[in-house]
C-alpha cells in the first residue's frame, strides 16, 4: 500500500515529467521555426562548430542547444514570447558566421510569424 509520502513523490514526478514535455515542446518549435525562417537545413551540420556545445551532430542539435542557453536570459520572455528575440540574436551570429553583417530580421519575423 502506497503511502501519503509515495503519493507525493509520484505526483512530484509527474509534474516534473509534464514540465519537462512542455518545455522541450517549446524547445522543438522555437529550433523549427529559426530553421525554417533561416532556410537551414536540420539534418546537416555545418552550424555545429560554432554554435551549441561543438559536440552536436546536426544543426537542429546544435540550434537547440543554442536556444536552450539564450532561454536562460532572464531578461528573454518565456516560451514563443521569446522568438522574435531570438530570431535577432540568432540573425546575428548567423551573419557573422557566415561573414555577412548584413541583417533582415524584420522581414524574417513577417514571415516566422504569420
Amino acid at each position: 500500500m502506497k503511502t501519503e509520502n509515495d503519493k507525493t513523490q509520484s505526483i512530484d514526478k509527474i509534474i516534473l515529467d509534464a514540465r519537462e514535455a512542455y518545455y522541450r515542446a517549446i524547445l522543438d518549435r522555437l529550433t523549427d521555426a529559426i530553421l525554417v525562417a533561416f532556410h537551414i537545413p536540420g539534418d546537416d551540420n555545418q552550424l555545429v562548430p560554432f554554435i551549441g556545445y561543438g559536440d552536436e551532430a546536426t544543426n537542429r542539435e546544435a540550434l537547440t542547444h543554442w536556444i536552450a542557453i539564450a532561454l536562460q536570459n532572464p531578461d528573454l520572455p518565456m516560451g514563443h514570447a521569446a522568438l522574435p528575440h531570438l530570431v535577432r540574436r540568432f540573425e546575428a551570429r548567423y551573419h557573422r558566421i557566415l561573414g555577412n553583417e548584413v541583417c533582415y530580421a524584420d522581414e524574417l519575423l513577417t514571415v516566422v510569424l504569420s
